[in-house]
């Protein structure tokens, strides 16, 4: 079998590039024929020998050139990256294409060049961009979760300028969601199976999308753990450090405790002047999962809603119990022998996470990993992609 896998980013810049990278190594160790496909960038992680990537473009720095009509039109469908793919298509010959973050950088044109070929398409659901044109569910400059766009009403995107606070960006996104929907039903028309890490986005996603969405977590590749590790005395927080993230309560909440708390990541919600709480800045492989492994806790704020984050999966990957938000899809990554659920803006929160500071340890790291790999564990989740996989072709 031949699957070509394509998402815009060929880097590691969030969870779908880390989960696309470790599902294609998995798949190769299964016989499995891999390439890939997105844009054109010097830090890509992975070459693709069969023809050219699309055109590398970062809304950060286009500004400008989104002036123009032709960029916008591009935007929305790109003919370019219709020919771009063509030639890797008619090189590689791929049995499946799965896709995962596409939309703006790569467009929905992709999707009937695809088909044009008689190829199957499965979609991993890594982000909303199917039922919000900002793919977040998530208003930053009001740092407000939103559902407004769900069910097609994305004319809420421009009323609320959910872009960047751009109006000319949100009416582009609108815009997007509106041409691939409505005009081009690109979803249902072209995609043979869709793919989400948790129920909670199945649940959001499911009524504009006619075929069934099948729930599957996302997988890490597993680690060797100590199970004598002894568990040292602070809670751990990893990851973007944004205020979506729930940062600025984390950090409320345990300046009111005596209890210690690290933080390793970067961005822009770096904590200062709490005497409890350490920041010791991004931290990667061994050292990272060295810190995770020795935390009592690892603790997940999330303000929006998560779909299936992989620093929970790490966590439970190697033996140390979450604390998570009442939002999103966190909940249900968690069982009653894995750690807790709370919302952290109840009035009593400070209150509840003293107690379960405060308690006794109860959790067995043996326990947590024989749950990771009941629920998460990658030689099952491989399967189930391959699985997956013979059924679309079949059908």
């Amino acid at each position: 079998m031949k699957v070509l896998q394509i998402n815009k980013f060929l880097k590691i810049v969030g969870g779908a590039e880390t989960y696309m990278f470790t599902l294609s190594a998995l798949l190769e160790k299964k016989g499995v024929k891999v390439a890939f496909w997105g844009m054109e960038d010097e830090a890509n992680k992975v070459l693709n020998p069969y023809g050219e990537l699309a055109p590398n473009l970062d809304f950060k720095k286009e500004n400008q050139k989104m002036r123009s009509a032709k960029k916008l039109s591009t935007i929305i469908y790109s003919r370019e990256n219709q020919k771009r793919l063509a030639g890797v298509l008619d090189e590689f010959k791929p049995d499946i294409v799965h896709i995962h973050n596409y939309n703006f950088q790569l467009t929905t044109s992709i999707l009937s060049e695809i088909k044009r070929r008689g190829i199957k398409i499965v979609h991993t659901i890594h982000d909303s961009q199917l039922v919000c044109p900002v793919h977040r569910l998530y208003i930053e400059h009001k740092n407000e979760v939103c559902t407004r766009c769900l069910y097609g009403k994305f004319y809420n995107a421009v009323k609320h300028k959910c872009f960047d606070n751009s109006r000319a960006k949100s009416i582009l996104g609108s815009a997007e969601s509106y041409f691939a929907h409505n005009i081009k039903n690109a979803y249902n028309k072209y995609i043979d199976a869709f793919i989400s890490p948790s129920k909670f986005f199945k649940d959001k996603i499911q009524p504009v999308i006619e075929r069934e969405i099948v729930v599957l977590p996302n997988c890490v590749e597993s680690k060797t753990v100590d199970l004598n590790l002894d568990k040292e005395n602070y809670v751990l927080f990893f990851g973007r450090l944004s205020v979506e993230k729930g940062l600025n309560q984390l950090y409320q909440l345990f300046g009111n405790l005596d209890y210690q708390l690290k933080i390793v990541g970067k961005g822009e919600l770096i904590p200062e002047g709490y005497g409890n709480i350490e920041y010791l800045g991004p931290k990667y492989g061994t050292e990272l999962f060295d810190l995770v492994a020795k935390a009592r806790f690892t603790i997940h704020p999330s303000y929006w809603y998560e779909n299936c984050p992989m620093s929970i999966v790490e966590s439970l990957m190697l033996g140390t119990p979450v604390i998570v938000a009442n939002s999103g899809g966190l909940p249900e990554m968690i069982s009653d022998k894995t750690g807790y659920v709370i919302d952290f803006f109840a009035e009593d929160t400070l209150k509840n996470l003293e107690q379960i500071l405060e308690r006794s340890y109860n959790f067995s790291s043996e326990e947590i990993m024989n749950f990771y790999q009941e629920n998460y564990g990658e030689q099952k989740h491989v399967e189930k992609v391959l699985n997956l996989y013979q059924r679309v072709l079949a059908n």
